[in-house]
């Protein structure tokens, strides 16, 4: 008896030695869902940082759009109703040499990705098959340029044992350009029935409570962006079950910039004693009564004679119609755009929606394309993403980049301004009231282009946000559980301490070891989604709605005078 249960001791001391090194073998780290502004610079650093860099053996897959198989290479899959359809997202998955640790990172549509995180049960990761060793015929897109992860190249395929244990593999952190209780509150507004008065509601569903409203159409691609419910107190709008209560902190901030088309000489790209003539926005912080709100003018498009058209912009020149880019309203970029430039505290019944109409699928609303009303003069187009913003499909139609006086924005990083650096001259960013969002003194408004790694000085990068002169920008929240979770503060904390030496894509949040002050500005908070504003410097304690804040300097104040400020 003795001797059986030896034996038996010694088989599970030889089961456990087996066992335990598969159990361990593959530990996430991070399986992160959001904003694709910092899809790099994320990338950068758990690449570089965590998982050993190119010399220490680290790993890299990146991919998008949808796979050999005809299916979404990487979805955001909502398990809580039928009814929701798979989102597609840019993806990487990054391991390190001993394939043990991994981090991956999924872009989608800001409030989307709001939605996957607050989703109960929380969205999923779901990568197609193909993406594994034992299948392959997805080899990585190289998505993440080479030069700043020290030379490395895309793998042709994730291990099997590393796909297993991702896909399906629920969201552990969200890192998104809008606070949670904004996005929770642009939800509700896209799939208001549609006002036509003060565009509180935009029409994407029947009320404020619609679980999954009309999706989104690209005017160019069949990619759509579907509204779906979510929140993030509470209970679940779907399955009824608590919402978990959640931590976040700030990574940085990075600026909506303007750009236009400057292929026509008669146009946008019309020049007087060697200047470009069309370089300016002006909005409601210009104080000259006939020059305010030109911007929203713009893109409100109701004048009867000008319409959307460069009036706007310069009136000492013939007006010439412009394309009007926009952007998807689930998107943080159009949000952030919206209540920082076209529906302030001064002008709270516009928009950029104004003049789309009930936006029913298969109508010049949805996919939108229609002329600005009532003149007719110039257009609104629509593309889902910032890839669409910029570059249209990709093959040479649509966006800013292949329409001839178009007009666009997103937010800036070097790989969204990419797109615009073969050809400088035809492309040109704005400046809001004079004020250049990206350096000290404007010139021409050539985009700026890198070749990574392209550091700057600490305390340089974004003069104009580190002052807080220029309106249009946002603070990039990570959210993740309650209590915090160290291996999203590591990931945080390198990309912070990374982005003036790699890419300066951002204004880190906190100063950094290199002597970089940090963002030394915030906005002012208010209520959002039921939630009251507090201006804390303590992360967990910052509460209620900030897009389209008034700018205020740190350190942040709970006051009258600070409280519930618009722009």
């Amino acid at each position: 008896m003795k001797e059986k249960k030896a034996c038996l001791a010694a088989l599970c001391v030889l089961a456990l030695a087996i066992a335990v090194p598969v159990a361990n073998a593959q530990t996430v780290k991070v399986q992160g869902v959001g904003s694709s502004g910092v899809f790099q610079s994320v990338g950068v650093a758990a690449f570089n940082d965590l998982a050993g860099g190119a010399g220490g053996g680290a790993h890299i897959w990146t991919k998008k759009g949808n796979c050999p198989s005809g299916g979404i290479c990487a979805a955001i899959h909502d398990s809580r109703s039928g009814s929701i359809h798979d989102e597609s997202g840019n993806v990487w998955v990054i391991w390190d040499a001993t394939a043990s640790n991994v981090w991956t990172y999924v872009t989608v549509d800001t409030i989307v990705g709001n939605r996957a995180y607050f989703a109960t049960p929380r969205a999923q990761l779901v990568l197609d098959s193909c993406a594994k060793t034992s299948v392959g015929g997805c080899p990585g897109a190289q998505l993440i340029a080479s030069s700043v992860i020290g030379g490395a190249t895309d793998a042709a395929s994730i291990p099997d044992a590393i796909y297993n244990k991702i896909n399906n593999l629920a969201f552990t952190a969200l890192i998104t350009e809008l606070r949670p209780e904004d996005a929770a509150q642009e939800q509700k507004r896209v799939v208001g029935t549609l006002n036509t008065l003060n565009l509180a509601g935009l029409g994407y569903g029947t009320g404020a409570n619609t679980l999954v409203g009309t999706p989104i159409q690209s005017a160019w691609t069949t990619a759509v962006a579907n509204p779906v419910a979510f929140n993030i107190k509470g209970t679940d709008p779907f399955t009824k079950k608590p919402v978990p209560l959640y931590n976040q902190q700030n990574l940085g901030a990075y600026p909506v910039i303007w750009v236009a088309n400057r292929k026509n000489a008669s146009g946008l790209g019309l020049q007087s004693a060697g200047k470009f003539v069309y370089t300016n926005l002006s909005d409601a912080h210009n104080s000259v009564a006939s020059k305010s709100y030109l911007l929203q003018k713009l893109y409100g498009g109701a004048d009867a004679t000008n319409g959307c058209g460069t009036f706007f912009i310069n009136s000492a020149f013939a007006n010439v119609a412009i394309t009007l880019v926009l952007r998807e309203p689930l998107s943080g970029t159009m949000t952030t755009a919206e209540f920082d430039e076209y529906r302030n505290a001064g002008n709270t019944t516009n928009s950029q929606e104004k003049g789309v109409g009930q936006p029913t699928s298969g109508t010049s609303a949805n996919p939108l394309n229609k002329a600005c009303s009532p003149s007719g003069v110039g257009t609104k187009i629509r593309g889902i993403g910032t890839g669409e913003e910029t570059k249209g499909n990709g093959s040479g139609t649509g966006g800013i980049l292949n329409i001839t006086d178009s007009l666009g924005y997103f937010f800036w990083s070097f790989a969204n301004g990419s797109p615009f650096k073969s050809n400088p001259s035809q492309y040109g960013y704005f400046t809001l009231d004079n004020v250049d969002p990206l350096n000290m003194t404007y010139v021409d408004g050539t985009i700026p282009a890198c070749t990574a790694p392209c550091g700057v000085a600490v305390n340089t990068s974004y003069p104009h946000l580190r002052d807080g002169t220029y309106r249009a920008w946002t603070i990039v929240r990570v959210i993740d559980a309650a209590g915090g979770d160290a291996n999203v503060d590591d990931l945080v904390t390198h990309a912070q301490d990374d982005v003036n030496s790699v890419e300066p894509d951002f204004v880190s949040w906190n100063a950094t070891p290199d002597g970089d002050n940090g963002m030394t500005f915030y906005r002012s908070h208010f209520t959002a989604d039921g939630v009251a504003g507090v201006n804390s410097e303590t992360a967990n304690d910052e509460r209620g709605g900030d897009v389209g804040g008034k700018i205020f300097a740190r350190p942040e104040l709970n006051d009258a005078a600070h409280l519930n400020k618009k722009q």
